[in-house]
């Protein structure tokens, strides 16, 4: 059978330059996302890897060639995308995770930008079911403004919509 050509671009090569756990984190989807819309889930892992290693990109096709894996590790595309995981994301530190979250305190933002903030802080502290909470009392102790905290304080039900509401 003649090859499926695909009209739909493959993932932007993986940027090396500024966050390299979020940029891998971007490509990673980006490739996730692209190996489906292709059916190329459904290919011989040979062809996924030389796919793979034809979008990755010129630097991070270097990472690949130097990392430590048997050749038989390099035929596999799981293994090729946990190895170059592992080197652009470094293990995480929950502790340490989660004191940048406990600490961080509304600054000049408005609650919005302050929310967001909060949200992608608490997307590394494996916080679970309790997120949404944590956010709340996060914002209730954070609050630059005093009033509004004490406004918050005497809320009966207090979840995080009604506390963004409130601030």
């Amino acid at each position: 059978p003649a090859p499926v050509v695909s009209l739909l671009p493959p993932p932007a090569p993986m940027s090396l330059s500024g966050s390299l756990a979020e940029n891998w984190k971007y490509f990673e989807q980006a490739w996730a996302n692209y190996a489906i819309a292709t059916e190329l889930n459904g290919k011989d892992a040979a062809v996924i890897v030389a796919t793979l290693l034809s979008v990755i990109g010129r630097d991070t096709y270097r990472i690949y060639e130097n990392m430590a894996m048997t050749a038989d590790d390099k035929k596999d595309p799981a293994k090729i995308l946990k190895g170059l995981r592992d080197h652009f994301v470094p293990t995480k530190n929950g502790i340490f995770e989660r004191y940048v979250f406990n600490t961080a305190m509304q600054e000049t933002e408005d609650i919005d930008t302050y929310l967001n903030r909060l949200r992608q802080l608490a997307s590394t502290c494996e916080f679970g079911a309790l997120c949404d909470q944590m956010i709340r009392d996060r914002i209730v102790i954070g609050v630059k403004d005093n009033g509004v905290r004490r406004r918050l304080l005497r809320e009966d039900g207090l979840d995080l919509t009604k506390a963004v509401d409130i601030v």
